[in-house]
């Protein structure tokens, strides 16, 4: 048990005595006992943004201006944020997830569909996101005296790596 739960929640005398029907309003009551219960909240609907690309005209030269959008965000009339990015990637990579069943997850847990080519578009970002880090570890494990390892090869990209 926790002390310090999210929730108290203190459940009464019912209304009327079970053993004569005396009214139990106004009795003086104590904890008799302490139960907790643990769970896991439900799923928040997505977190959507309207991001607007405001334009005008110089009023000296008459050039069309236009402002630009955040970094990372599609040009694209809808897309999906890091956040969301990162769940997809981690769990198509961690846990194995064929797309049809990450559509459905996203859709079960979040209430948003998603087309396969969007997941597909989603993991390749992350994994260009994560290849300075990979490059930094082959740079390392090449610098250092020792590697844990035997002469077992690993295969990348369907050929034998040379790590």
């Amino acid at each position: 048990m926790v002390d310090n739960p999210d929730e108290i929640s203190s459940h009464n005398l019912p209304a009327v005595c079970d053993g004569c029907g005396w009214l139990t309003d106004g009795l003086a009551t104590e904890v008799i006992s302490r139960h907790q219960e643990f769970d896991i909240p439900s799923p928040p609907p997505p977190l959507v943004t309207r991001l607007r690309v405001l334009g005008s005209t110089c009023g000296l030269c008459g050039l069309k201006l236009r402002g630009q959008l955040p970094d990372g965000v599609s040009s694209a009339p809808t897309s999906y944020g890091k956040r969301m990015c990162g769940y997809v990637a981690y769990l198509s990579v961690r846990y194995y997830l064929p797309y049809a069943r990450l559509k459905e997850l996203i859709l079960d847990l979040f209430g948003t569909s998603v087309w396969t080519g969007t997941l597909v578009n989603m993991i390749a970002c992350k994994a260009k996101e994560c290849e300075p880090t990979i490059q930094l570890i082959k740079e390392r494990i090449s610098e250092s005296e020792v590697v844990a390892a035997d002469e077992t090869f690993a295969r990348e990209a369907g050929r034998r790596a040379i790590l």
